[in-house]
């Protein structure tokens, strides 16, 4: 389990996937010559995204055996512009992910070849990945259903294919199979609620769709009650900046308790010039991405131990950011145990700042923050 000298948790859960409900792992000859396998290895490195890809695939199945693997990560489909593609791969290991590799190269490859993954001419991995979301777990989908679902007026806007709209819906049905109730997302598409300025909003939208990413399909009453709330309410108008940092943390958790939200609002710990600051807020989310509302002790404790100042200036800024995304992968850490990893981050914390880190309240940061990893403590 040593990576570079230390003991990799990484790798450790990548092998306890494939050994889920089968007991602890008992041969370690045969775990050191897995990891030995040239077939890993991406341009001449070690991937452990490949051998993770490939460990979803047989997630409860025991482990790999070296001759299919070699076989299945040879199959032409998986190249793109002459070079093996990763991302291919996931896309389809996430519909297959606890049942065993593909076995027909030739199904895949037809697959590919579909014309309707064209968005305006061009092969879109991002359309093809929106499906592989709504199939996580379920297999390949068949063609009919995909051009039928494809074909929906409900995804034009000024007379073209919306990837961005699609997205939203495919989102949340991540792992549900595939949509269809097209009158039903129609219906939805038009309620009032989307609408900022007299205008359909896409930020709106896309802001409940990752709150209820692999829980189905909006309800309207829910909804519009939630947008009433008076705690988004920020000198006097609605601040959609403050839905987004609760829904970054509401990710896949479903829609917020009111009581909730505004009991968290009320900690003294956000507060400035007597004010909510969202910016506090804001980069808080990046350690509660897709983890719900946070615990106010631990949440305390944390801003209470960090060993430099937090207040709004813009280096207390930077460098909360930086212990928030520090500790991304886990969410905010146990009391108990930061008095031990001190040492090794204050380092990190206090090293000077540089001139491209800087406070950014764009959706794209709030989206990374579920993807960073934790540093090597």
């Amino acid at each position: 389990w040593q990576v570079n000298g230390k003991f990799s948790l990484e790798l450790l859960r990548i092998f306890s996937s494939m050994s889920h409900s089968r007991g602890l792992p008992k041969d370690e000859a045969r775990i050191n010559a897995i990891l030995a396998w040239d077939c890993w290895k991406i341009e001449g490195e070690f991937s452990i995204e490949l051998l993770r890809t490939v460990a979803s695939m047989m997630s409860s199945r025991g482990l790999p055996e070296k001759e299919p693997t070699e076989n299945l990560l040879s199959w032409p489909c998986w190249q793109v512009d002459g070079k093996f593609s990763l991302d291919l791969l996931r896309i389809f290991s996430s519909m297959y992910y606890g049942r065993g590799y593909p076995e027909d190269q030739e199904e895949i490859a037809v697959i590919l070849a579909w014309p309707c993954w064209r968005v305006k001419g061009k092969f879109s991995f991002e359309l093809l990945r929106s499906f592989s979301s709504m199939m996580n777990r379920k297999g390949l989908f068949k063609r009919a259903k995909v051009e039928a679902i494809l074909a929906w007026p409900c995804w034009q806007i000024n007379g073209e294919f919306n990837l961005e709209l699609f997205r939203s819906f495919s989102s949340m049905a991540h792992g549900r199979g595939l949509l269809d109730e097209e009158a039903r997302i129609a219906a939805i598409l038009a309620w009032d609620c989307w609408k900022v300025n007299g205008k359909f909003s896409f930020t709106r939208l896309r802001t409940f769709s990752s709150m209820m990413s692999c829980r189905g399909l909006l309800e309207k009453a829910p909804v519009e009650e939630l947008l009433a709330w008076p705690c988004w309410q920020v000198d006097g108008k609605f601040s959609p900046r403050m839905l987004r940092v609760f829904s970054s943390m509401m990710n896949g958790h479903g829609i917020p308790k009111q009581a909730d939200v505004e009991a968290l609002l009320a900690w003294p710990c956000w507060q400035v010039d007597g004010k909510v600051s969202i910016d506090r807020l804001h980069i808080f989310a990046v350690m509660m991405h897709g983890r719900g509302i946070p615990d106010r002790a631990t949440t305390e404790a944390f801003l209470a131990w960090l060993p430099f100042r937090t207040d709004t200036s813009d280096e207390g800024q930077v460098y909360l950011r930086r212990a928030c995304r520090a500790f991304a992968s886990i969410g905010v850490p146990d009391p108990k145990v930061l008095a031990d990893i001190e040492v090794a981050l204050r380092p990190y914390f206090t090293e000077a700042i540089s001139d491209d880190e800087h406070i950014s309240d764009s959706e794209d940061e709030l989206s990374e923050m579920g993807q960073l990893k934790a540093l090597t403590l």
